[in-house]
């Protein structure tokens, strides 16, 4: 893969820059950043403000990837776009990758549709991301930073902070969501100082009700304002990705006069959704089945938190990965030796050529190591046969390991987004 911005940067300069016409809210971060995206969305559509949208890797279809206010581009729209961008690619010499592409295509789309802010989600790091090439920005924002994708961004937490403040701008503001490692957090501060890039921290977000997202606290710290919110989407640490997403709205009234309410701000929060993360869902023949897409360790912790929490006596995983996860890391992490697991293939998503699915088989070998029962399948079809055969009421099923595979399950059952 090759990680370079000279080939975008040539196209968008011979497309006059559509990517400098409208404000931006730059997202980066290892986990977190699309429901960070999404409840900034719902916050500024509810204020009454023109949204973009740009998320990637799309579940069902690549049109998903770019929205404004709330509507998928059309995929006339999509092509006609595409047709125009690759002409001015040939011009220049330049062969565009497919995620340069896509997100060409998103700016333009946006330049067009006169959107009033973009809140732009980073494809991998965001140092040579695709998405860096914005003269300026409303705020850059890093989610959780973990480990993931280490063959391009660093072995190491230092090292991939180090890609992810690569979005920060000179003089401009970033927010930095509550992070678990503090070497992350020294990192993004000292790159910010050494650009005078004010950098705000978030605080820790407390629910008074252990048992789901409801009766949250959160005092800010950008304008010390205290908010009280619940949450429809599921899980710990939404609350820290809304913690951090309360920060950066109020970047936006304090350094960019931006007239936001508080409480719409808390009822937008609410109203947030985004699919394929712990997400409850009926699929024929089973029943009750939740779905994630925790593909790296600290999102398996994540998962295996909120699983443990809903106390069930066994779990049937259905489960897929990319080549090139640490699927043995993530298995450790998940697996109680009681559960059971069943590794299922994903097909190649559309205009994403070099993700492929590891080989069901071969991962079948590394799950008998951690619990007492393996299987592998053709697909996911077969395994939820067998697993309907044989789950208890008071077991759960899980699929999760691949966002490619939610998509594909949701595109199979008709799902709506």
């Amino acid at each position: 893969m090759d990680l370079s911005l000279d080939r975008i940067n040539k196209v968008l300069i011979s497309l006059n820059s559509p990517q400098n016409q409208f404000k931006v809210i730059h997202i980066t971060g290892t986990n977190g950043k699309g429901s960070i995206c999404s409840y900034l969305e719902k916050t500024l559509l509810n204020h009454n403000f023109k949204v973009g949208k740009f998320n990637s890797p799309h579940l069902i279809q690549v049109n998903e990837c770019i929205r404004v206010n709330g509507n998928k581009i059309s995929f006339n729209e999509y092509n006609l776009l595409k047709e125009e961008i690759e002409a001015e690619a040939t011009k220049c010499e330049v062969k565009l990758t497919n995620f340069e592409l896509l997100t060409t295509i998103g700016f333009l789309h946006f330049y067009k549709e006169k959107v009033d802010i973009a809140i732009v989600e980073v494809g991998m790091g965001g140092l040579n991301d695709a998405t860096n090439v914005f003269a300026d920005n409303l705020v850059s924002v890093v989610g959780s930073v973990g480990l993931d994708h280490e063959a391009w961004l660093g072995n190491s937490v230092k090292e991939i902070a180090i890609q992810k403040s690569g979005i920060f701008k000179p003089g401009g503001y970033c927010v930095v969501s509550h992070q678990k490692e503090q070497d992350v957090i020294q990192v993004l501060e000292s790159q910010a100082q050494s650009i005078k890039c004010k950098l705000y921290s978030s605080a820790i977000a407390v629910s008074n009700d252990n048992e789901s997202s409801t009766n949250i606290s959160y005092t800010s710290k950008v304008l010390n304002r205290e908010y009280n919110f619940n949450l429809s989407l599921q899980g710990d640490f939404q609350l820290q990705n809304a913690a951090c997403s309360i920060d950066v709205l109020e970047v936006l009234i304090k350094h960019h006069s931006f007239d936001l309410n508080q409480s719409i701000i808390e009822k937008s929060l609410y109203q947030t959704h985004w699919p394929g993360r712990l997400q409850w869902i009926d699929l024929n023949p089973l029943k009750h089945v939740l779905i994630d897409g925790a593909h790296n360790a600290d999102a398996a912790k994540e998962l295996k938190r909120y699983i443990d929490k809903q106390k069930s006596s066994k779990v049937h995983y259905v489960y897929a990965s990319t080549k090139g996860k640490n699927v043995e890391e993530i298995l450790s992490i998940l697996l109680d030796s009681s559960d059971q697991i069943n590794f299922v293939p994903f097909d190649t998503p559309e205009d994403m050529p070099w993700i492929s699915s590891c080989n069901p088989n071969e991962l079948s070998q590394l799950g008998t190591l951690k619990c007492e029962k393996a299987k592998s399948f053709d697909n996911f079809n077969d395994a939820f046969e067998k697993i309907s055969e044989i789950v208890k009421a008071d077991e759960l099923v899980v699929v999760c390991g691949s966002l490619y595979l939610v998509g594909q399950i949701f595109n199979f059952y008709n799902i709506d987004l």
